[in-house]
C-alpha cells in the first residue's frame, strides 16, 4: 500500500510533493496550499489531484511511514540549504558540515591526557631502552 503512495509521489512535481507533505499536517487543502505558497485554486486544477489525495489517504493510514516520508523530504530540503550555503560567505563551515554528514570527515583533533588528567609525557626510546622492555 505504501508503495502505491511512493509511486504516486514519484510521478508528482516537487511542488505537488511539498503540498502532499503539508496536507498531512493541515486540516484542509487550502491551508496546505497556503503553507507551500500557492493559491488554493491551483491545487484544485491539478489533473492528478485524485491520485495525490489517494497518496495522502494512504500516508495518513500509516502514520509511521508518513512521518518517515516527511523526514526524508526534510532531509532533502536540509541538504539543499547546506549546498546553498556553499555560495555564501561561510563556505568552509558549510563544506565541512556536508562532508561530515556523508561520512567524509576532515581532520580531527583529539586531546590526550595522562591517567589523572595531567599532561602526558612522551619519551623517545632508543634501541637500548627497547631491549630493556
Amino acid at each position: 500500500m505504501l508503495r502505491d503512495a511512493k509511486e504516486i509521489l514519484a510521478s508528482a512535481t516537487p511542488l505537488q510533493v511539498r503540498w502532499v507533505m503539508a496536507r498531512l499536517v493541515s486540516k484542509t487543502d487550502q491551508k496546505a496550499a497556503r503553507a507551500v505558497g500557492i493559491h488554493p485554486t491551483t491545487v484544485s486544477r491539478w489533473s492528478n489531484k485524485v491520485e495525490l489525495e489517494k497518496a495522502i489517504n494512504i500516508l495518513l493510514r500509516e502514520p509511521v511511514e508518513a512521518a518517515l516520508t516527511v523526514l526524508q523530504k526534510a532531509a532533502i530540503d536540509a541538504a539543499s540549504v547546506l549546498v546553498s550555503e556553499l555560495e555564501r560567505k561561510d563556505k568552509l563551515r558549510a563544506a565541512d558540515s556536508i562532508l561530515d554528514r556523508v561520512g567524509l570527515r576532515g581532520s580531527q583533533k583529539h586531546e590526550i591526557a595522562g591517567k589523572d588528567g595531567s599532561q602526558l609525557t612522551i619519551r623517545v626510546l632508543g634501541n637500548v631502552d627497547l631491549d630493556a622492555i
